[in-house]
């Protein structure tokens, strides 16, 4: 255990933070390569949400709409870290992430790879 120090809640804050961006990552480049619209006000929002949508005869969904409410969350606290830098952490909110994050990683890992098999699929 790293314990509860200011130290250890910056850290486990930033690697909320990096998951969250990596995701975000993907989902980019699926957008970028499938849709090529999203506007800019509030993109990281439309962005999330666009990904549990199907596009018939365009794409499937890449994520669940449960998936799609935890990186919501993530997203929220990504925001939160990147623009309120003197703030303390809450060890209670970042508890809370860290519990979500046990529930969607492992779906999130699944629907990802579904959407790669299915991908793969058009491809040959």
């Amino acid at each position: 255990m790293i314990g509860r120090t200011p130290r250890a809640a910056l850290l486990v804050a930033g690697l909320l933070e990096s998951y969250y961006t990596c995701g975000e990552t993907i989902f980019v480049r699926v957008s970028r390569f499938f849709e090529n619209n999203i506007p800019a006000e509030h993109w990281h929002k439309e962005l999330l949400s666009r990904m549990s949508l199907e596009y018939p005869g365009i794409r499937p969904t890449v994520i669940s709409n449960q998936t799609e409410i935890h990186l919501s969350e993530l997203m929220r606290f990504r925001h939160f870290r990147r623009y309120y830098f003197g703030t303390a952490y809450d060890w209670k909110r970042i508890d809370e992430l860290v519990a979500r994050l046990d529930t969607l990683h492992p779906a999130l890992m699944k629907e990802l790879s579904d959407f790669l098999s299915w991908l793969e699929s058009i491809e040959t």
